[in-house]
């Protein structure tokens, strides 16, 4: 199976060639790698060529204007030769045998159209290492309640998907992993490596993590409720609109007393961790 692998970045110079280099040590070799530059103006370009020199399996693609991570990974599908596409965020990490486990996995499960993986969750700021595992019982309904696949950088697609269902939601500016899965769901079956092939790092505060933006992910939220709402529930439609509260309760606007603002954001919180618990319960084991 020849596999396209999917790199965006943007004004990521110094973090890009650990990407980068976590796919060229890859124990499965049989790959192309798409970077696709969106807008940089830092030396990432110079970076990229560096590679190119070296490695004739390597196609850059420059973004003068920038698009937005989500039409970035649109760009690089459609460029993708390989029957499978798999995705890496420039500021992440594979272990060595990422492509071999999700290949295997493939290539035994002819149903399977997206493999994901358990991952390394690090804190750089706190130099802290967990490791996550994603829930095996994978599903549309389970990814209606939250995103259970997780990122890009851990889950791998057959290119059939992206053919007859289309690409990434292009306006999504947070959360594009999560719509994307739940536009693929319904179509195929999803399986999960039990290894854990991936480094996730989490920069607090790095202002180029689009995900970091509370304003921005409120938005996406609410699109993902105007994409899906009508395969909901009552219940899982009540804990995302308290979610998007909690996060940005407009009442704060109207008052001023510290006190109530404290009280009503500790009752959004605590009204959706609760009704998450006992959704999480029934839909993810």
């Amino acid at each position: 199976m020849f596999v396209s692998i999917i790199i965006p970045t943007h004004n990521r110079a110094s973090l890009l060639p650990r990407a980068i280099n976590s796919v060229l040590t890859q124990t499965y070799t049989n790959f192309e790698i798409i970077i696709v530059d969106d807008g940089s103006n830092d030396n990432t370009q110079q970076v990229c060529q560096n590679f190119i020199n070296e490695n004739q399996n390597i196609k850059y693609i420059k973004n003068e204007n920038s698009v937005g991570g989500a039409e970035a990974r649109n760009i690089g599908m459609r460029q993708a030769k390989g029957e499978i596409i798999a995705f890496l965020d420039d500021d992440d990490e594979w272990l060595p045998q990422k492509l071999e486990k999700q290949i295997e996995i493939f290539k035994q499960n002819p149903e399977v159209g997206i493999v994901g993986t358990n991952y390394y969750w690090i804190d750089v700021e706190k130099n802290e290492t967990k490791k996550i595992n994603l829930c095996q019982n994978q599903s549309f309904k389970t990814l209606l309640l939250e995103n259970t696949l997780g990122s890009f950088s851990f889950n791998a697609i057959r290119k059939s998907l992206f053919e007859k269902h289309g690409g990434i939601r292009p306006d999504m500016k947070s959360s594009q992993d999560w719509h994307f899965w739940l536009k693929l769901a319904p179509n195929t079956k999803i399986k999960i490596s039990d290894d854990y092939l991936v480094k996730y790092y989490n920069y607090s505060g790095d202002s180029n993590r689009i995900s970091s933006s509370t304003d921005r992910a409120i938005e996406s939220r609410k699109k993902v409720l105007q994409d899906y709402s009508n395969q909901m529930s009552f219940l899982v439609k009540l804990k995302h609109k308290l979610w998007i509260l909690q996060r940005r309760n407009y009442i704060y606007k109207k008052i001023d007393t510290k006190i109530i603002k404290a009280l009503t954001y500790r009752f959004f919180k605590y009204s959706h961790n609760i009704l998450q618990k006992i959704l999480r319960s029934i839909y993810i084991k």
